[in-house]
């Protein structure tokens, strides 16, 4: 599938990867104070890219990286976040985008102040985002 292909490039030569293939998922999870199933945030997953991937067609059929086969709806980082990739449906096609650097955009800035010191966040996630807030 092209979209793989197209997806792997960009992520390879934008630095998602880490020397070991890891990488980070956004995961939907409910959130900690959630009244009902549409009360989610994201979360992220620790991922390592595997012999026989296939993040657009058998990730998204598997609702992973979106849904249903061939749907891209995902978020990706490298483990530093310096990089974000996201995968996205439009009305007529499907593709891959990337923000390098992330941490120069004021507005995801702004999110990850307002996350620091959450009650249910813990203080190694609080220090993962001072630190990428001072990168």
């Amino acid at each position: 599938m092209k979209a793989n292909a197209d997806w792997f490039e960009l992520a390879t030569r934008f630095g998602l990867f880490s020397a070991e293939s890891h990488f980070l998922l956004a995961i939907s999870v409910p959130h900690p104070k959630a009244v009902d199933d549409t009360d989610v945030e994201a979360a992220w997953g620790l991922v390592e890219l595997l012999d026989g991937w296939d993040i657009m067609g058998a990730g998204c059929a598997a609702g992973i990286t979106g849904g249903p086969f061939g749907h891209p709806a995902f978020v990706m980082s490298a483990l530093d976040g310096t990089v974000f990739l996201q995968g996205t449906v439009w009305q007529d096609s499907i593709g891959t985008c990337v923000l390098p650097s992330p941490n120069r955009v004021q507005s995801l800035r702004d999110v990850a102040r307002l996350n620091i010191g959450d009650s249910y966040r813990t203080a190694a996630e609080n220090e993962d985002t001072i630190a990428w807030l001072a990168s």
